[in-house]
């Protein structure tokens, strides 16, 4: 699967202005992470020397690495893609509100009824 550069660059000004998907693949990186941790923790504190500590430890470990790759990309995406987004001058995409369309035609159209 070849990847073009203007491919590649459409997806990431698409990745850099999705704010809120970023923080939440941050945050829930996060808290697989610290999930993970706390159940090495567990295993090294509270439980003899066994199979099943050895276990659990190990379960821990793959829930912090995945969560520490999540928890990176999504400040990777808030961050990086962000200055990346700016130093090809790409402009973010505006979302209209209905709100500054209704002001933007009250400008045009000046009705005072006073």
């Amino acid at each position: 699967m070849a990847f073009d550069r203007k491919t590649i660059l459409n997806w990431v000004n698409r990745q850099a202005d999705n704010q809120q998907q970023n923080i939440w693949i941050f945050t829930c990186g996060a808290v697989v992470f610290f999930l993970g941790m706390g159940m090495i923790l567990f295993a090294d504190n509270s439980l003899s020397p066994s199979i099943a500590q050895e276990l659990i430890a190990l379960f821990g470990l793959l829930l912090s690495i995945l969560g520490g790759r999540a928890a990176a990309f999504g400040y990777i995406s808030l961050s990086v893609l962000r200055f990346f987004r700016l130093a090809t001058n790409e402009q973010p995409k505006q979302a209209k509100s209905p709100q500054s369309n209704s002001a933007s035609e009250q400008e045009a159209n000046p009705t005072d009824p006073s």
